[in-house]
């Protein structure tokens, strides 16, 4: 177990996704749930963009630059290339359309580690 758990918030709407990335999170070592609510800073905030991505890709960035979260992963039912370019701007570097798969996010948690 590494001396440092990375502090992981996920802020989903979908309940079955928030199951999903809770497990798979919990499976990788390293890394601790934080619930929504606590205002511990997060090292990784797992985000689900809703039906109008730019209200939250503004709320993103607010708290990118307020908050100083460490890093962003973002989920969503699909996504145009205008949404995909914003969120590259914002230096989010997953992104994860519905269905998730696991294997991939594992991976990414895992590159997540290694940026650290």
């Amino acid at each position: 177990m590494p001396d440092h758990n990375y502090r992981v918030k996920i802020v989903l709407n979908n309940l079955n996704l928030v199951k999903k990335f809770s497990q798979i999170v919990r499976s990788e070592s390293g890394f601790e749930l934080l619930d929504p609510n606590d205002h511990q800073k997060t090292d990784l905030l797992i985000y689900e963009l809703g039906e109008k991505p730019e209200n939250d890709l503004d709320l993103l960035q607010t708290l990118i630059k307020q908050q100083g979260m460490e890093e962003v992963f973002l989920t969503a039912e699909s996504a145009d290339s205008g949404t995909l370019m914003q969120v590259m701007r914002l230096g989010i570097k997953e992104f994860f359309t519905h269905p998730v798969d696991e294997k991939e996010v594992k991976n990414a948690l895992a590159r997540f580690k290694e940026r650290k």
